[in-house]
């Protein structure tokens, strides 16, 4: 995949609309389930996000290839003594294909999000329980789906779990 990763620091237009523009289906589908938010939004759905993120002391990057952006990911502490953070990635469709480099790219994404907040001990947010593939993908990240921490979202239908991931000093304590 030779992917590079680089800090976002600000949002800019032109490659949000480009990396909107080549969200996988999936993705697309988990935003308008999780937000409303449609295809036709989520370009400014996405920059808004990337604003609140860096405003809120939060961090985002993103995984550029051969042939432009694959996935962007961040994360963001609940606050500033807190140890808990929301972590998200969203991927194109050329990361869809060519799945086991994507997930070891995955890997070393979220290892610079534990680097980059080393006194957040849990990392969390909603998925689709249905989305086999991604709740897969996230299990190999160590993750696990909580029972209790479900919604149905009032767009889609679908049932969201809450994920969380640990880092792993954490399971250890």
């Amino acid at each position: 995949m030779g992917a590079c990763v680089t800090e976002v620091r600000r949002a800019a237009p032109r490659f949000i609309r480009a990396f909107a523009a080549r969200l996988r289906e999936t993705d697309a589908r988990e935003v308008l389930g999780a937000t409303g938010v449609a295809r036709d939004g989520i370009a400014e759905h996405i920059a808004r996000e990337i604003s609140d993120d860096l405003a809120a002391g939060g961090r985002v990057w993103a995984v550029i290839g051969g042939r432009g952006p694959l996935a962007l990911f961040g994360a963001r502490p609940d606050s500033l003594t807190a140890d808990t953070a929301a972590i998200w990635m969203l991927a194109t469709r050329e990361a869809d294909a060519r799945p086991l480099e994507f997930a070891r790219v995955s890997r070393r994404c979220l290892d610079m999000v534990f680097k980059a907040f080393p006194d957040i001990s849990d990392f969390y947010n909603f998925v689709p329980e249905r989305a086999e593939r991604t709740v897969a993908w996230l299990r190999w990240l160590d993750a696990w789906l909580s029972v209790p921490d479900r919604f149905i979202s009032p767009w889609t239908g679908e049932l969201f779990a809450r994920f969380t991931i640990e880092r792993e000093e954490a399971r250890h304590v």
